[in-house]
């Protein structure tokens, strides 16, 4: 007898960004959003950043950042974001892209393992964005 319980899940994906702050993380996220929508595929955007904003309001202290300072909070903001983005999937969406950091290799492995419970057949891809270029890091770090 065979399953069907998890094929349309082969054609799902997560698109997990990893960078540093101020890298075009987003940007990027919005122009493969963008696209993806023009193509005729159900995607959005599921960022850390505005959940983060919907719970503590516009403008969070830069401590809040800092190594050792509210590590597990930002962990529980980061799945929070993953599991709306989840439950988007489990609606019928097709693309979802986790706009967060996700530098470090812990959280990363929380996303796949995250994204296993979900289903094993679901696709993860994770894309790292490195820029050094001062003048984009700077007018980036202004826009913020």
């Amino acid at each position: 007898e065979t399953d069907f319980s998890d094929i349309a899940w082969q054609n799902k994906l997560v698109i997990a960004t990893v960078g540093l702050p101020a890298r075009g993380k987003s940007y990027i996220a919005h122009k493969l959003v963008n696209f993806l929508c023009w193509s005729g595929i159900e995607s959005e955007i599921f960022n850390a950043g505005k959940t983060r904003r919907e719970l503590f309001g516009c403008k969070s202290k830069a401590n809040f950042f800092a190594t050792g300072q509210n590590e597990e909070m930002r962990e529980k903001i980061a799945f929070m974001t993953l599991d709306r983005g989840l439950e988007y999937l489990i609606r019928g969406g097709e693309v979802i892209i986790l706009d967060a950091t996700n530098s470090m290799e812990k959280r990363r492995r929380g996303v796949l393992r995250r994204c296993e419970e979900v289903s094993p057949h679901l696709n993860v891809v994770f894309v790292e964005v490195i820029c050094n270029s001062e003048a984009v890091l700077m007018n980036n770090m202004a826009v913020k």
